[in-house]
């Protein structure tokens, strides 16, 4: 195992044993796998490459034990942690920033010692960080032992968080009855408000995709025409193109 993997899986246990989230007992045991372990390392290792691509400036910064362990081992728990949350490549060049650039920078002028030291600027740091996090994104989102850690709690948070929903617009629903419904004019109105949505482009550069998921949301709406379905995914997965299709299928049959 070279000296990398080993900073790195130091700073991923150290994150883990010192981040407070709802999943981290489940992200301590997985880290007790010696595959998990290394899987994790290497995927992070390669999301800081590619950052390092973007800017060779940054790469014994980026490399060192002090960045792995203060930064990139926390935003990594944290998004293992929480699939559906995002690390704010702008919040991390900041803390990059003040720990490494600030104490170099003259009368607080961080781009004058940038510019100096590094030949570079700002701009870089966070276009460097958002590749980092791009591609640790895409690459938990493929591991072989990382991608449903989060899962399983995200999904039971957004289950609670619909419920508790659900049960207070069932509280505030009104006793009396209802006026009643012109169909028609209901129909319309829904038609105005899915006119976006129906223009949504459903082509990838020319190319159409089937979704078989799209026969299993009609099926749940034929079987259970009051039930109600969460569609979750990942940022470009695709779930507006999806809505798209299925909105235009619903209008076609009425």
């Amino acid at each position: 195992m070279s000296l990398s993997a080993v900073v790195m899986i130091s700073a991923l246990t150290w994150a883990a044993e010192n981040t407070a989230t709802s999943a981290v007992g489940a992200i301590r045991r997985q880290l007790r796998n010696g595959a998990a372990k290394k899987e994790l390392a290497a995927i992070s290792a390669r999301a800081i490459e590619a950052a390092i691509a973007i800017e060779p400036a940054f790469a014994e910064d980026f490399r060192s034990e002090s960045f792995l362990r203060g930064l990139i081992g926390p935003a990594v728990v944290e998004n293992v942690a929480d699939p559906t949350s995002t690390i704010d490549a702008s919040d991390l060049a900041e803390s990059y920033l003040q720990r490494f650039v600030d104490r170099f920078a003259r009368d607080d002028d961080r781009r004058g010692a940038l510019a100096s030291i590094w030949q570079t600027d700002s701009e870089a740091v966070t276009a460097a960080l958002t590749e980092f996090v791009n591609a640790l994104r895409k690459a938990l989102i493929a591991s072989e032992h990382w991608k449903e850690v989060g899962r399983d709690q995200t999904l039971e948070q957004i289950r609670s968080a619909v419920s508790r929903i659900d049960d207070r617009l069932a509280a505030d629903l009104p006793r009396a009855r209802s006026d009643a419904v012109d169909l028609r004019v209901a129909k319309a109105d829904a038609r105005v408000g899915s006119q976006d949505l129906l223009d949504w482009p459903r082509t990838i550069e020319g190319l159409f995709m089937e979704r078989p998921e799209l026969d299993r949301i009609m099926a749940r709406i034929q079987t259970e025409p009051r039930g109600r379905t969460l569609l979750i995914g990942e940022a470009g997965s695709g779930k507006s193109a999806l809505l798209s299709q299925l909105a235009s299928r619903l209008q076609e049959s009425g």
